[in-house]
């Protein structure tokens, strides 16, 4: 003897009830285990994949939730704004509607108080002495121009008297009459121009301009 042992094969289970196992009966379980083992071996490879899997059909779930989050705030800022877009313009449409609902309640206020103060200004006017309003103006111009050295005053005859004695304080100021002036109407004559005073004209500038007529009122019309 050369003192090798030669392998010994251990099965799993109980021992055989026979003393010795035939060449056969001890293949037949070598074959089996190695099929045990290489089931077991595939069993773990398809756990392995199976969870492969699953990670990654949860990491793509993850990512779509996450890509719907995305969108639907983008979506939702979408809508926000053009919400926000509307307001703004509905605000502007009402503000543009309220302005030009005042600017018309405005004008046709204004339209009707112009009206109410030509219907009580005209006959007021009529009641005024016109003499008493002519010296009126002659003096405003005469305060106004208090360099000026000299004035003349030409006014009807009738109306001759009263405004030499109203306009007798001031020296600078000579009063004559002029047949060509009617009662209502008086001239005032500077060195450097001539003012002509209408009291008919005046009115009817007054009154245009209430109205809101262009004729006679023109920005250079003074209304003397």
């Amino acid at each position: 003897m050369n003192g090798l042992v030669p392998p010994i094969v251990s099965l799993p289970g109980p021992a055989p009830l026979d003393v010795h196992l035939t060449a056969d009966a001890l293949a037949r379980y070598c074959d089996a285990a190695a099929v045990v083992a290489a089931a077991r071996g595939e069993a773990r490879s398809l756990v392995d994949d199976a969870r492969h899997e699953l990670d990654t059909a949860r990491q793509a779930a993850a990512n779509v939730r996450e890509d719907a989050y995305r969108q639907g705030l983008a979506r939702a800022e979408a809508e926000l704004e053009r919400r926000r877009a509307a307001l703004i313009d509905d605000t502007v449409l009402w503000l543009i509607d309220a302005q030009a609902a005042e600017a018309h309640i405005a004008e046709r206020i204004d339209a009707r108080v112009r009206a109410l103060v030509a219907s009580v200004i005209e006959p007021y006017l009529d009641t005024q002495d016109p003499v008493e309003r002519l010296t009126q103006r002659v003096l405003a111009h005469l305060r106004a121009d208090v360099h000026a050295r000299a004035f003349r005053v030409s006014v009807s005859p009738a109306n001759l008297p009263r405004v030499r004695d109203a306009l007798r304080h001031d020296p600078r100021v000579q009063v004559d009459a002029d047949a060509a002036l009617p009662d209502r109407d008086a001239r005032l004559e500077t060195p450097d121009a001539i003012v002509r005073f209408d009291l008919d004209r005046h009115l009817r500038l007054l009154l245009a301009r209430l109205a809101g007529a262009n004729e006679e009122a023109r920005p250079d019309a003074q209304p003397y």
